[in-house]
């Protein structure tokens, strides 16, 4: 027997950010069949409209604290989707933005890069902590990296030196090493980069690969190269805030005030497609694998494109990118297939065969490893987000 439970959504509707965290709370509301939900702009001068309603709960996007006193004035639990407010006793979900940069280190790592630079305007108050993120994770590798946050100042505003905040941005392009991985901590200032670079006759992926955040898939499918980029759990944080607002509801305590929900994938497209060691036989090995990732592959095969004996190219992988062919051979194809169980409905033999993989069962096992859950699961998550 469900509870019958009147719940505010609070939540602006133009955002694509909130977007995607609203649909999460939308399927959320779908599998409670006593909830009943009325959505509103969470602004001050609408608030007695949803007090007239009589709410048992709200979820909703806290931005400042005046804003946030109004929506509290309802006097029910309500759960804050808003990362950069914290309100004392408010319960808060949102984007675990550190394992955003994190992921991107380990996949630049991953491609052999060992020269790195990070684009942050700092304008928007995650910017700083994928920035910081990023520079950390990389210095835990032993490794620099070049930052860029040239256009605004510490409250926002364009710089007054900045009529062409691009020029700034075309100097610092200029100057860094290459190849270079490049991570921009959103879509937006990824696409700025890539257009920036263009002009300068600098290319992309060859000089720098470029890896967005967010995963705003017409902004990526725009840049030229399509852009590669971090795709968020969006959903989950709205499924997240309907658990926890149910709880609080139902009289218990939380377990946790707040919580971080991180990233989901890479979604690799052509802006990150390069190979970037410091070893011409690794790089040509790499080239091979990434070129036959639906195939196949033993570490034979490559030892026959590289003309190397297998014992000094297990040393190069060790020594460039700290693993063996074989592993990275499971990386492509691993990736092949987290691609095709996201973007296809293909049957898990197909999936395998098309992945490069002996036959499903050899799929789910390397998977596993990897992934640390079996291709189905796999699936299943990405296509509740989608």
């Amino acid at each position: 027997m469900h509870a019958n439970r009147r719940v505010a959504i609070l939540i602006p509707g133009q955002f694509g950010y909130l977007e995607g965290v609203l649909r999460g709370v939308v399927e959320y509301a779908a599998t409670r069949p006593g909830w009943s939900t009325m959505w509103v702009e969470p602004e001050a001068h609408l608030m007695p409209r949803v007090a007239a309603w009589n709410p048992h709960g709200a979820i909703a996007y806290l931005y400042s604290k005046p804003q946030a006193a109004d929506v509290l004035t309802l006097g029910v639990p309500t759960i804050n989707i808003g990362g950069n407010l914290h309100v004392e006793g408010t319960p808060r979900v949102s984007v675990e933005n550190e394992k955003v940069a994190e992921l991107a280190a380990d996949y630049f790592w991953k491609q052999g890069h060992r020269q790195f630079a990070c684009v942050s305007t700092r304008r928007r108050w995650f910017h700083k902590l994928r920035d910081d993120a990023f520079v950390a994770a990389i210095a835990r590798r032993g490794q620099a990296c070049e930052l860029f946050t040239g256009w605004f100042d510490s409250m926002g505003n364009l710089r007054p030196d900045q009529a062409d905040p691009f020029k700034a941005l075309r100097a610092w392009l200029s100057k860094l090493p290459k190849p270079c991985a490049l991570f921009a901590v959103q879509d937006s200032i990824a696409v700025a980069v890539i257009e920036a670079a263009q002009e300068l006759g600098i290319r992309v992926p060859e000089d720098i690969a470029v890896l967005g955040a967010d995963n705003s898939t017409t902004l990526c499918q725009l840049a030229n190269p399509n852009l590669s980029s971090i795709e968020l759990a969006l959903e989950e944080i709205g499924r997240a805030a309907g658990q926890m607002l149910d709880t609080l509801m139902d009289g218990r305590k939380l377990k946790h005030e707040t919580e971080l929900i991180p990233p989901m994938r890479v979604v690799e497209r052509r802006s990150t497609e390069t190979v970037a060691t410091a070893d011409a036989e690794v790089n040509a090995a790499m080239r091979y694998i990434h070129a036959h990732a639906d195939e196949p592959i033993t570490v034979e095969k490559v030892l026959r494109e590289v003309l190397v004996s297998r014992r000094l190219l297990e040393q190069k992988f060790r020594k460039t990118l700290g693993c063996t062919p074989l592993v990275a051979i499971h990386r492509a194809h691993v990736q092949r297939a987290m691609r095709l169980l996201a973007e296809t409905d293909l049957p898990m033999p197909t999936v395998a065969e098309r992945s490069g993989f002996s036959d499903a069962e050899h799929m789910c096992k390397v998977f596993q490893l990897r992934m640390k859950q079996t291709p189905t699961a796999y699936r299943k998550r990405v296509r509740y987000h989608q």
